[in-house]
C-alpha cells in the first residue's frame, strides 16, 4: 500500500528534498522507494549525492551517509530528464549497492537497491 510521509533531510545547507508518496508496488527488493537525499553542488552545477534517507516496508527510517558514486549518467524516461547514480556504501556495517534516480521536473529522488536496476 501507499503511505503519505514527509520528512526533510538538509545535508551542509545545499540540498532540502522531501519524500512523496510511495507509488510503487512488488517485492522490497525489486521496488523504486522515495528518498530524501542530500547533495554537495560543484561549482559548475554537478550535483553529488552525499546522504539518504528512506522508508522500509516496516516503517522504519534508515540513513546512508558516505555514499560513493560508481557512475553516473543521464537519460530521458517518458520525456522527461533523469539523472541516474550507480552507488555503493555501508548500511549497518556491510557494503550495499544501489541506484538514485533524481527527476529534474519534479526535483524528486527514487532508490533502487541492487547492481543492475535501470529506471524505466
Amino acid at each position: 500500500g501507499s503511505r503519505y510521509r514527509e520528512w526533510m533531510v538538509i545535508s551542509m545547507g545545499f540540498a532540502i528534498f522531501a519524500e512523496e508518496e510511495q507509488r510503487q508496488e512488488g517485492t522490497a527488493e525489486d521496488r523504486y522507494r522515495r528518498a530524501a537525499v542530500g547533495c554537495w553542488f560543484t561549482s559548475r552545477g554537478k550535483a553529488i549525492p552525499k546522504l539518504l534517507k528512506y522508508e522500509d516496508d516496516s516503517g522504519c527510517l534508515h540513513m546512508i551517509r558516505e555514499i560513493q558514486v560508481l557512475e553516473s549518467g543521464e537519460r530521458y524516461c517518458g520525456g522527461s530528464p533523469v539523472r541516474e547514480y550507480r552507488c555503493r556504501a555501508l548500511l549497518e556495517e556491510r557494503e550495499v549497492r544501489f541506484w538514485l534516480f533524481y527527476h529534474l521536473d519534479t526535483a524528486t529522488w527514487d532508490l533502487a537497491f541492487g547492481e543492475n536496476k535501470k529506471f524505466s
